[in-house]
């Protein structure tokens, strides 16, 4: 995911932090010897220790502080980007002062729609997936699917969002 995410990501300068159970990250600095890094002097690694009991949120914390930018992007580690300004995309939203978190179209491997923004309530749940299971291209009700939108929350598979709203104490 590493070397793809650095060759189809345009939007520099980018740096990437991995969380790891610190006994696995011997194996995975050597699985990492492969990824170009020092060719690209605007792409930045670094492996963080992170225990595998960690809440979702303590990871989260852990890679934001240590993130030197103004712009933090989480995302899983099965992602693949499919159009090198993927990234560029998401930053130019999420530096619009009157919008909190951005996320994006997330596909399963055989092209249907896994995320595309998440509605809270929807069948009775917490939040449901948008347009869960259509397909890459379709329009969805009334073309939406292919439209920027606004939505109750996004998925924390693919995350971007200014530092400081990650970091604010303001209550909502």
């Amino acid at each position: 995911m590493l070397d793809s995410l650095r060759l189809q990501t345009s939007y520099r300068p980018l740096q990437v932090l991995v969380l790891a159970d610190p006994s696995a990250l011997p194996q995975l600095r050597a699985q990492l010897g492969g990824v170009q890094v020092a060719q690209d002097p605007e792409f930045s690694l670094q492996l963080l220790p992170s225990s595998p009991d960690a809440s979702p949120a303590h990871r989260l914390n852990l890679a934001a502080s240590h993130a030197r930018g103004t712009v933090l992007g989480f995302l899983d580690s099965d992602l693949q980007p499919l159009d090198p300004d993927w990234l560029q995309e998401l930053v130019s939203h999420a530096l619009r002062p009157q919008l909190g978190a951005v996320g994006a179209k997330l596909l399963y491997a055989d092209g249907l729609i896994q995320h595309a923004g998440l509605i809270t309530g929807l069948n009775s749940g917490l939040a449901g997936s948008c347009h869960h299971l259509l397909g890459r291209r379709e329009g969805g009700h009334m073309g939406r699917l292919q439209l920027l939108q606004q939505f109750s929350a996004v998925s924390a598979a693919c995350l971007v969002l200014r530092k400081e709203v990650f970091s604010s104490r303001r209550r909502l």
